[in-house]
């Protein structure tokens, strides 16, 4: 079995890398985009998951396609659902899309879990979707028949899996949802701005009961880098895509993606810009498994799913300067469409 992997090849290319509170000087800058002036002493504070200067409130009214959200220049998040399931006598929350009236695609990693070089699987009947805003007050739910996890992560499964891609069967059809669209290619990908929506929990942030379920969220980020991956196993040999990203803070002062002092000629050429988006944010635990999406061709199609982060400043995970990598639907096409045909 040969195997090289995302999470390798960016630790590969670590040389070195080190921050303080020195490093944040008060200086102020414009955002032109809102024309307001943004104060860096406090922009560049400690963030979870999204810019500190974005509420979460707003980023939920997105994903709820509120006005004024619900245009053509915003996704359709209602495909995006909320699974939860036991393990143990504990209860979990994860993200995943509809993509067909029975289908949900998400992350392997949520339902293959290894121990002691075995994997345990989270059985069917003890996960439940939930359809809507609000998981702590939908009525819309459905029970699940089968999990299906993708051959290559169950025959190759480090703790960060690049062929993290799983499809689990609802007991019923929804039929009052549209499925999200899938684009099978990376072509255009790169640089492009996507945004990324799941159910992560916001515990650590203000406004977040701790005692519920997130609320659905929808935030913004710019795919820098598409990377390729394979492996082989047996007779087959499975590719892979990873879509790369950093979280960026509203005074360009944690571009991860884009400081040599990090990234040597393993990820090169990489180029990343240090203005955030407006609604920047990086994904936290939860959003495992939800979309991102992108607009292609006038159409908002979903172009991978999030997988895993890798946090280079210890303390400061799903905090400016982290790097999440999305699975790119690309390589999948015929595992995706033969399974859902069957």
């Amino acid at each position: 079995m040969k195997k090289t992997n995302f999470l390798v090849l960016l630790l590969a290319s670590l040389y070195l890398f080190s921050c303080s509170e020195d490093d944040n000087e008060t200086t102020s800058l414009t955002d032109t985009e809102n024309a307001t002036t943004i104060d860096c002493s406090v922009a560049q504070k400690k963030a979870f998951g999204i810019r500190n200067d974005v509420k979460l409130e707003t980023i939920e009214t997105i994903a709820a396609n509120l006005a004024p959200y619900n245009t053509a220049d915003f996704p359709d998040f209602s495909p995006v659902v909320q699974l939860q399931f036991q393990l143990g006598n504990s209860s979990y929350a994860a993200s995943g899309t509809l993509i067909s009236p029975e289908w949900v695609l998400t992350a392997a990693h949520i339902f293959a879990k290894k121990k002691e070089g075995k994997f345990t699987l989270i059985s069917p009947e003890t996960v439940t979707a939930t359809f809507g805003n609000d998981p702590n007050s939908s009525s819309a739910k459905s029970k699940i028949a089968e999990i299906k996890i993708h051959p290559a992560y169950l025959a190759k499964h480090d703790d960060y899996d690049d062929y993290d891609m799983c499809l689990i069967k609802l007991s019923a059809p929804i039929n009052n949802i549209n499925p999200a669209k899938l684009y099978f290619n990376t072509k255009k990908l790169e640089k492009m701005t996507a945004w990324i929506a799941g159910f992560g929990q916001y515990k650590a942030s203000q406004g977040q009961n701790p005692d519920l379920f997130a609320k659905k969220h929808a935030f913004q980020n710019v795919i820098d880098k598409v990377l390729t991956d394979s492996i082989t196993t047996g007779t087959n040999t499975y590719k892979t895509v990873g879509l790369v990203v950093d979280f960026d803070d509203p005074c360009g002062k944690n571009n991860t993606l884009n400081d040599n002092k990090i990234f040597s000629e393993a990820l090169a050429p990489i180029t990343s810009n240090a203005t955030p988006t407006k609604y920047e944010g990086v994904i936290v635990e939860g959003d495992s498994g939800g979309p991102m999406l992108a607009k292609i061709n006038d159409q908002w199609q979903v172009v991978g799913i999030s997988a895993y982060e890798v946090v280079f400043i210890e303390g400061k995970q799903s905090d400016y300067s982290t790097v999440a990598i999305s699975i790119g639907l690309s390589a999948y096409q015929n595992w995706i469409e033969e399974n859902i045909k069957n």
